[in-house]
């Protein structure tokens, strides 16, 4: 029994840090998507303001810095009150403080299968470490995917 227990927990302290990278980057595109309807509101008329790829996720500073200049595009573009100015950047930062939540979440789900792999006593599995952690990774951003799809056909 208490080898059971064990297992489970550590099974459960897996997918608990897994949960803590896919949530929070739900939470990022969800205030990212707050964000785009804000700025899709105050954009100029007739205006065409190309949208980032959400593939440059993969490399997170360049995502940010295409956003902000983007955001400084629109900005210059339109007439911004200081209280606008102030909610916009208040979007962008929480945005960006959720996906490096995310990350942190992906770091301690990395550690946690390595410790999975080590209690069940498969400590030369390299590759299945990695094939493990790719998996969750694209689980994580399948989830998120899909939530977001749920949520642009429910409005």
């Amino acid at each position: 029994m208490e080898n059971f227990q064990g297992n489970f927990v550590i099974i459960l302290g897996f997918l608990g840090e897994w949960f803590l990278f896919s949530f929070p980057l739900l939470q990022a595109f969800l205030e990212l998507t707050e964000y785009q309807e804000v700025i899709s509101s105050f954009k100029k008329v007739g205006k065409n303001y190309h949208k980032i790829s959400p593939w440059f996720w993969i490399i997170p500073p360049l995502k940010i810095y295409l956003e902000r200049k983007r955001l400084k595009q629109i900005i210059s573009d339109a007439d911004f009150s200081l209280v606008n100015k102030k909610e916009l950047k208040s979007f962008e930062l929480k945005a960006i403080a959720w996906f490096y939540v995310s990350m942190a979440g992906a770091f301690n789900g990395i550690g946690k299968t390595g410790e999975l792999i080590h209690h069940f006593g498969l400590h030369p599995a390299t590759l299945l470490f990695w094939v493990i952690n790719c998996v969750m990774l694209i689980l994580g951003v399948m989830h998120v995917i899909l939530r977001m799809r749920i949520l642009r056909n429910t409005k």
